[in-house]
């Protein structure tokens, strides 16, 4: 399994899901345009520390980065910034059941 591929595939789908720019993905993580460039075109691999903040800055758990979306039909982030913990368990039970009716 290429991991590396994996780190930059989901950094790019991540901010592509939120109309991030890489110059204002790194700016949120103070780091430079071309570090984010880097990273997403598998010719760096970012620090353990990046991914952390990554994951936090887009309310994802650090184990995304090494998923292989490609595997999967249909991968969608859905952002539940400012949703309460109740309102996303009510969210995911909705998606299993739909999952389940089909």
């Amino acid at each position: 399994m290429n991991y590396k591929k994996n780190i930059s595939t989901n950094i790019k789908m991540l901010r592509l899901s939120q109309n991030m720019s890489q110059a204002e993905l790194a700016n949120s993580l103070n780091l430079s345009k071309a570090a984010i460039s880097l990273h997403e075109l598998s010719e760096h691999t970012p620090l353990t520390d990046t991914i952390i903040e990554i994951s936090r800055l887009f309310n994802v758990k650090p184990g995304v980065f090494f998923s292989n979306h490609k595997d999967k039909k249909s991968t969608k982030l859905i952002n539940v910034d400012g949703l309460s913990n109740t309102e996303i368990k009510a969210i995911a039970t909705i998606i299993n059941n739909l999952k389940k009716a089909h």
